[in-house]
């Protein structure tokens, strides 16, 4: 009988024009053994299994204790009421509701629909009434649409057919009976939740995407089809006060497969879109959504290498948090569901391998399901997919030498040629460009070393109510608290209507990435792959920006030089020039630390805090008026006038060596700057730095005692582009192995820069040379180099005797390289890489210096500590498996787990141990 009567309902909806079957967003009643046997194949409960379990654990006690007395429980869940502070509240409640009506589906138990059709009562008895603007809390729309609507719409999809049997009730606290549940406010409540989030949108930034589920969710169980759909369509194409589906993927589309914002709203509003895209796309397949948003998918493997060497913190450019969004894995988890969904198996074998990746390298990552309290998608985990096994995989995730995110003129270095990676891993990037939730820069450079992310500009704070702040306003998101470049003391950014955000006038030009060595592939799911670098030891970047707010032209090249596994410098080449006068340019770099001392010859240059010093940046300001109707806000340029403890030099052309002292790390940044141009110095302490991964992150919790943020000021008078600002920074828990640095002239232009370095008992003498073009040509007769291009680098390994021994030539970007006779072109492209014996010595005394390889054991890949001659591998019998030459890796993956004897340049022998 009961049958009977859900056939007449049923045929009486499809009378109506109502067809959904439900549950249908997340999963639908022909997949549910698909889940089921995802379920029991998990042995191990380590995926769906685990997360099944999960559910009862969370939810099973308070259902059989609602199902003894209903009241209890509902008299925990507060009313709508914009004047309370309840968000949370109604979060958990909806969050049980629909983990209950999970269930439902899965164990087919009545008890599990009726507590989650009691809560769903509750909030559509009361939304269905709501006439103006619907708040849930004092919160409000931004939040609720992203945390409390998804959930009313999805825990109606999971128990509709609960809901509709005709012998259910609800037990309305309220009146204290049970009564049937009100289908018509049901619907009046979902359309009200869909046209919030339509009405009182956005567009034109992330805030459409976040928003967007708490639209699509509800209009989704909108039972008349013509509604539905009519709906479906304002999702899709949008409306004026919010952005539809269809622009959303265009943007991503349209900016190198990424969301163009800051790094992690950029992130985080990626994975939304995906989400969105999937359940879009299951819905009206007609779209073909997936085929034509391929390059969606594909953005969705590029933020994995804004991570840092630690793995605690990733690049942190605009509005972002260094530490709180460093998990990647939701983006992959997205593309793998979509994937297995639609057949794609080169996306889907990509995605599982990187979710094994990240668990291989971190052991963070755990399958849950959790109420995110924003985005919500963790339990897609359980209904799409399937189980990814964590354990028994040899993944590693092979972060790209080089990376570029050109919508905020971002390039990317690392350099990860070393055992130690945490601890002697180099990596950094340059760049800037106005976009949503960006900072106002010009070309900044943020660099990591000896654990940390030790010189930084500071970032986001952990409350978004302190970004109104006098401070934030005016430092923290301009100029001055950036490692950047000031011209004439003047920098700014202006509104006119192009700045995202009115009252801080953050609007300058994109910075654009002229030439990066290795180029970055932007595809990974080609066959190409990331592109290889030509040497394990160089690489560059160059940003240059013509910023028209400022009249000025500025370029940067940043280059990340290994000289061993444990050694390394960072070489920063700064020009700037005025388009008007050039009247001075400040170079601003900022660095953790206790203190900063600057000396020259051993001697310090600066005479110490001196009250006449400390009105030399305060007394030069530049205040903008930003305005809307109603409010007016005053940004004071270019922020300087919060640094403190001012200690200047006198002017000086000689050789500079600052050393940023990390004590709580017990590492140095030590940084040598060539003389030769008359320049005065500044050592100051600015605002604290506002968020760290490392030991400095206590200080986090009272700013006013941080004075971790130690700031040096080079200011250089008249034009800095032919003579340009040249720093080596080199990061180390030792003492440097830099000793000493010197201009390198065309004529009287300065190109470049020749740095000797003393490593393990040898001297290494990299002549560095970067021009502002890729045409320009060096001549340097005395050491019988020439070069034509870009950028370019020529090593020169000394013997005991001080003799050039090896000689390494390197072009990064460029056509021509001469060094000692030995000619170097590219073959194709613009770069390229050689290495041979000088002249004078044998190239003996090289080949036997320590060798060493890493890591080991090995699965995959093991490196060298420099490139090999000869290189043999033997396995147990003394059988010769390998025989190479010229080579600086090796790929293992095709060896046996045992141990095999590695014999390099026929001088050392070591085990391999291959697992």
């Amino acid at each position: 009988m009961k049958f009977l009567l859900y056939f007449v309902i049923l045929c009486s909806l499809i009378s109506k024009g109502q067809s959904l079957t439900h549950p249908h967003i997340w999963t639908s009643p022909s997949e549910r053994q698909t889940v089921l046997d995802k379920i029991n194949a998990d042995t191990n409960q380590k995926w769906c299994a685990k997360l099944y379990n999960d559910l009862h654990e969370s939810i099973d006690e308070l259902v059989d204790a609602h199902i003894v007395d209903p009241t209890t429980y509902l008299l925990t869940l507060p009313d709508l009421s914009k004047d309370e502070n309840t968000r949370n509240d109604h979060s958990k409640a909806l969050f049980d509701a629909v983990q209950a009506g999970f269930l439902y589906f899965l164990d087919q138990e009545d008890k599990y629909a009726q507590f989650a059709a009691d809560i769903l009562s509750h909030y559509t008895l009361q939304i269905s009434l709501e006439t103006g603007n619907l708040y849930f809390s004092k919160t409000g729309h931004w939040i609720e649409s992203r945390d409390l609507y998804p959930k009313v719409g999805m825990t109606y999809d999971f128990i509709q057919p609960f809901l509709i049997d005709s012998g259910t009730t609800i037990y309305n606290l309220k009146t204290a009976q049970r009564e049937l549940f009100n289908q018509d406010k049901a619907q009046a409540s979902f359309i009200k939740l869909a046209d919030e989030v339509f009405n009182r949108g956005n567009t034109g930034s992330n805030h459409p995407m976040l928003e967007a589920s708490g639209a699509l969710f509800n209009l989704l169980v909108i039972e008349e089809d013509s509604v539905r759909n009519e709906y479906f369509d304002k999702f899709m194409n949008g409306t004026p006060n919010q952005d539809g589906l269809h622009l959303m993927l265009q943007t991503i589309k349209d900016h190198d497969f990424l969301w163009p914002e800051s790094t992690s709203y950029g992130k985080e509003t990626h994975e939304v879109t995906l989400h969105m895209l999937h359940i879009a796309s299951r819905y009206d397949p007609s779209l073909n959504l997936i085929n034509v948003s391929r390059k969606v998918l594909k953005g969705a493997f590029l933020y994995e290498n804004l991570k840092y060497p630690n793995y605690e913190a990733m690049v942190r450019y605009g509005d972002s948090r260094r530490t709180k969004h460093t998990h990647f894995e939701n983006l992959y988890l997205r593309v793998f569901e979509i994937a297995h969904s639609n057949g794609l198996n080169t996306y889907k074998n990509l995605a599982m391998e990187r979710i094994q990746g990240v668990y291989n390298n971190e052991q963070k990552f755990e399958p849950i399901i959790e109420n995110e309290g924003l985005e919500w998608d963790n339990p897609c985990m359980l209904f799409f997919g399937d189980n990814i096994d964590l354990e028994n995989n040899f993944e590693t995730v092979e972060y790209h030498r080089s990376a570029k995110f050109p919508h905020a003129g971002v390039g990317v270095l690392r350099n990860y040629e070393t055992p130690d990676i945490e601890t002697f891993g180099l990596m950094g990037y340059i760049g800037g460009a106005h976009y949503v939730h960006s900072h106002l820069t010009g070309i900044e450079m943020e660099l990591y070393g000896s654990g940390m992310v030790m010189g930084a500009g500071s970032g986001d704070p952990k409350a978004s109510s302190t970004r109104s702040s006098e401070v934030y306003r005016n430092y923290h998101r301009i100029y001055a608290n950036k490692n950047t470049v000031i011209v004439n003391g003047n920098s700014k950014g202006v509104h006119d209507g192009k700045s995202w955000k009115w009252d801080n006038a953050l609007y300058q030009n994109t910075a654009q990435i002229l030439a990066i060595e290795p180029d970055v592939n932007m595809d990974q799911t080609n066959s190409d792959g990331p592109f290889a670098p030509v040497s394990t030891n160089f690489s560059f970047v160059t940003v240059e920006l013509d910023d028209e707010i400022n009249n000025a032209l500025q370029q940067r090249t940043f280059t990340i030089i290994r000289t061993g596994p444990e050694t390394g410098y960072y070489l920063d080449i700064f020009r700037s020039q005025s388009k008007d006068s050039n009247n001075y340019h400040d170079y601003l770099y900022h660095n953790y630390g206790e203190r900063v001392t600057l000396t020259s010859n051993n001697e310090e240059i600066t005479p110490g805090v001196l009250s006449s010093d400390q009105t030399r940046f305060s007394s030069n300001i530049t205040r903008v008026e930003a305005r809307t109707t109603t409010d007016t806000a005053h940004i004071d340029f270019p922020g300087w006038q919060y640094f403190r403890a001012l200690n200047t030099s006198d002017s000086t052309d000689s050789p500079i060596k600052a050393k940023f002292d990390v004590d709580k790390i017990g590492a140095a940044m030590h940084v040598q700057i060539p003389g030769g141009i008359h320049r005065e110095y500044t050592s100051c302490i600015a605002p604290p730095i506002l968020e760290t991964e490392s030991e400095y992150k206590a200080e986090q919790s009272d700013p006013s005692q941080n004075d971790s943020a130690q700031v040096m000021i080079i200011r250089q008078y008249g034009e800095a582009w032919n003579r340009p600002f040249i720093l080596a920074f080199e990061p180390s828990k030792v003492a440097t192995s830099i000793q000493s640095i010197e201009n390198l002239y065309t004529n009287h232009q300065i190109v470049g820069a020749k740095v000797t370095s003393h490593v393990h008992g040898r001297s290494i003498v990299d002549f560095i040379i970067s021009h502002d073009n890729a045409s320009s040509s060096f001549n340097m007769p005395s050491e019988s180099i020439q070069f034509t291009g870009r950028f370019g680098i020529v090593r020169k390994y000394k013997n005991t005797d001080d003799l050039d021994s090896l000689i390494t030539m390197y072009i990064g970007e460029g056509s021509h390289m001469i060094c000692e006779g030995k000619e170097l072109s590219p073959e194709t492209g613009t770069s390229a890489y050689f290495e041979h014996n000088s002249t004078l010595v044998s190239l003996e005394e090289k080949l036997n210096e320590t060798i060493s390889f890493y890591p080991n054991p090995s699965i995959t890949t093991i490196h060298f500590s420099q490139t090999l001659t000869q290189l043999q591998v033997y396995n147990h019998i003394g059988q010769r498996i390998v025989n190479e030459r010229n080579i600086n890796k090796l790929d293992i993956s095709d060896l046996k787990a045992g141990i095999y004897s590695v014999v390099m340049n026929k001088t050392t022998v070591k085990e391999l141990v291959v697992k």
